[in-house]
């Protein structure tokens, strides 16, 4: 379920059955048949509000459950464990909408047919002990979602001419991808864009403790998520290894997006780790919570490439880490937008932290970049930017940026241009001013100091590194960063 306070707060900490989010917008997976706390703490200029509700979770415990193995047979079988069918389009062939139908673990099912999940409100997960079972697909898809309240978990997906592993039609809602592990010849998870004979897109779709990794296009570029959704949430998920030029998820129009506590990392210097964007002309993007997550290539937040003219507004990002080695995309965030929120991230040896990019029809306005850290101990010959680009009613506070190496390009806490720049309370430090250092070039003017900015002397350089080694560790000890082993990081 995903969650939404639809009023400006620079600061909304919510508390799911225990648990802390950050941002308008927060999503969780309810399992457990119970009752759930869910609160919202608001901050403003006018003070702290406190809104909570319950939610209670139910499960049907008279929903038929179908099972399917290798070992089963598709004619005589009737779908109980004992004389299970064989493939899986029968077990959903023979089922009725709302109940499951249970593959069995340590099977393989080769298929050269779509898996069709037709009928509402079913569950296909998994059954018995052993390895979840893989569907190893030579089709086109080997899932398709196509109709409202499918949930697809416990399963693995591969395949090596297909072009998704799930697909979602347009039109549906509400569905639950969970503990899955896909691996496919293009998409992991395409969501079907809107078009005009079909202009809604799939709606209300979590995805969640996933594996999406060596998604491959043959010739072209392979995604982990790609597609349109109204509300989608990636959550304790794992985009990773990606062999070719692509983004390991990609929203393109829609609105109501939450990635929280996600790995993006890819052995392709060329690799996007999120970009959400303006769909086809016209169409916009509005809200989305980016929290907790490690990212080890850029992250994007466009319009749409050829025409610039949809909006992308209201974009948080919340307490990240951007630990990105220097290639091509040396960027941490590149963002186009309106309302923008960039609070609490982590820049560990990011050459560029954060580009507010603009265009001759789209402006950036009414930005806030607050409480970073940004750290680096290595040689970055394209330099060290804290923030670069152009915006108007920017607003720079309480930041701390931090170069400790002779950078071999220009560095500079700041570079920006536009009307209305606000600088409080932030921090730089750097001992060396190679190339053509400054450390302020605001609207074409270069200067040493900048109020609103102080230099700090070298013993506050631990200060940025330990606030980066903290929330990198409160990943790491999140649902998957304690399953998947990740490159540390250390300062001196």
């Amino acid at each position: 379920m995903i969650f939404e306070v639809d009023q400006s707060a620079n600061h909304i900490v919510w508390q799911i059955d225990n648990q802390i989010f950050y941002g308008k917008l927060a999503a969780y997976v309810f399992h457990e048949p119970k009752a759930y706390t869910v609160k919202a703490t608001i901050t403003d200029t006018s003070g702290t509000t406190a809104l909570t509700t319950t939610i209670t979770a139910t499960r049907d415990t008279n929903r038929t459950k179908t099972h399917v193995s290798t070992s089963g047979n598709d004619t005589t079988g009737d779908g109980s464990e004992a004389n299970p069918y064989a493939t899986p389009q029968r077990g959903i062939q023979a089922s009725s909408a709302g109940n499951e139908v249970l593959l069995k673990r340590g099977d393989i099912f080769d298929t050269t047919s779509i898996i069709s999940i037709n009928k509402a409100n079913m569950t296909v997960s998994a059954y018995g002990a052993g390895n979840d079972p893989v569907i190893r697909t030579n089709a086109t898809v080997g899932f398709t979602i196509a109709d409202d309240g499918i949930t697809l978990m416990n399963m693995i997906v591969e395949g090596s001419i297909g072009q998704h592993g799930v697909n979602f039609i347009t039109d549906i809602e509400n569905h639950l991808i969970h503990n899955c592990e896909i691996h496919t010849a293009s998409i992991g998870i395409h969501l079907a864009e809107r078009v005009a004979i079909d202009p809604l897109p799939a709606r209300n779709i979590i995805v969640s403790q996933c594996n999406l990794h060596d998604n491959l296009r043959s010739g072209g570029n392979g995604y982990g998520v790609f597609g349109q959704a109204d509300g989608f949430a990636l959550l304790d998920s794992i985009i990773r290894d990606q062999p070719t030029n692509l983004h390991g998820a990609r929203i393109a129009g829609g609105s109501k997006v939450v990635v929280n506590k996600c790995y993006f990392t890819s052995r392709n210097d060329q690799f996007t780790s999120l970009t959400i964007r303006g769909g086809t002309s016209g169409t916009t993007f509005a809200k989305a919570t980016i929290s907790e997550c490690w990212f080890e290539n850029v992250t994007k937040f466009l319009p749409q490439e050829v025409t610039f003219d949809e909006d992308i507004s209201e974009i948080e990002l919340i307490n990240n880490v951007f630990n990105i080695p220097e290639f091509s995309t040396f960027r941490g965030i590149e963002i186009t937008g309106t309302d923008i929120k960039i609070i609490g991230n982590a820049f560990i040896h990011t050459a560029q932290c954060i580009l507010l990019k603009s265009h001759s029809v789209k402006r950036n306005d009414t930005i806030l970049i607050s409480g970073n850290r940004s750290v680096s101990d290595t040689i970055l010959t394209r330099g060290h930017f804290f923030v670069d680009g152009s915006g108007d009613n920017v607003t720079v506070r309480d930041n701390f940026h931090e170069s400790y190496s002779n950078n071999g390009g220009s560095s500079r806490a700041v570079k920006l241009n536009g009307t209305n720049l606000v600088f409080e309370n932030n921090e730089h430090y750097s001992p060396n001013q190679a190339g053509s250092w400054t450390p302020f070039q605001v609207n074409g003017v270069h200067t040493a100091t900048l109020s609103g900015w102080t230099k700090r002397t070298v013993g506050d350089f631990k200060k940025g590194a330990r606030f980066a080694f903290d929330l990198g560790n409160r990943w790491l000890n999140s649902t998957q960063g304690t399953a998947y082993t990740m490159q540390r990081f250390a300062f001196n």
